[in-house]
């Protein structure tokens, strides 16, 4: 009898053991969710990869920030340089762009239109002065998008043309004008970083048809208008900005 009793036990608790243990996804008792979680999962390994699933078409969306240092900027009724002037306390330059890509076997070329915003403040006693530059910029943008199943680097080239809204502030005295148009060329390198965050990038695509998110970095340099004499001289050397881009 106390054999019965004691095998009936060692049954008992080993059923129990079966039965608490992780059922089968098939099984009516698994929870809501740990489906949803194996669902979600495998549905996000079965994504298609970038090279993929892209369109021919596309959008990209930046915001960035870079330095911004016209050097041969004559300020206007003074003999002082931009750089003795304004050097000390100019902002950098933030822009906003907006593209319209095409894609193919390479990669992808882009056509954008950006504007941005620049100010500087002079930093000596003797004239108190404003600077505000609004550059407004047509580029086309050559990128190795699609050399791998996903574009975690993709180096890029960039060229476009560009006119300056400048208003200058001195005292009582306003001073602007908008330059003529010139160009401008540069290149850098998106890093994608969507594989640091892949199930909200995934929700992303999902809900909005969020391609990539990229941080950037650039080299870009404005050159000057010879067209007419007098214009304003913004002028720079290769400078070095990065930020944003989204693709859709």
């Amino acid at each position: 009898m106390k054999q019965i009793c004691l095998i009936s036990l060692i049954t008992i608790f080993f059923w129990r053991g079966v039965l608490a243990s992780e059922p089968p996804l098939d099984s009516e008792w698994v929870s809501e969710e740990f489906i949803d979680y194996k669902i979600d999962q495998d549905v996000t390994q079965q994504m298609p990869s970038y090279k993929e699933r892209r369109a021919s078409t596309g959008a990209l969306f930046s915001l960035s920030y870079s330095q911004f240092e016209p050097l041969d900027y004559q300020p206007s009724s003074v003999n002082e340089t931009y750089e003795e002037l304004y050097s000390d306390l100019a902002d950098g330059l933030y822009e906003f762009t907006a593209s319209y890509k095409w894609n193919f076997a390479m990669g992808s070329m882009s056509l954008g239109l950006g504007v941005g915003m620049f100010q500087a403040l002079s930093d000596i006693n003797v004239v108190d002065s404003t600077l505000t530059v609004v550059p407004v910029r047509l580029e086309a943008t050559f990128a190795f998008d699609n050399l791998f199943s996903e574009p975690k680097i993709v180096p890029y080239g960039l060229a476009g043309i560009y006119t300056m809204y400048y208003k200058e502030v001195q005292a009582a005295t306003t001073y602007s004008g908008t330059t003529q148009a010139s160009y401008y060329f540069g290149g850098g390198a998106l890093f994608q970083i969507d594989w640091f965050f892949e199930e909200q990038a995934f929700e992303s695509y999902l809900e909005n048809g969020q391609e990539n998110t990229f941080l950037y970095i650039e080299g870009r340099k404005f050159v000057a208008s010879d067209l007419i004499p007098n214009d304003p001289n913004f002028e720079t050397d290769f400078l070095i900005g990065g930020g944003f881009k989204f693709e859709y």
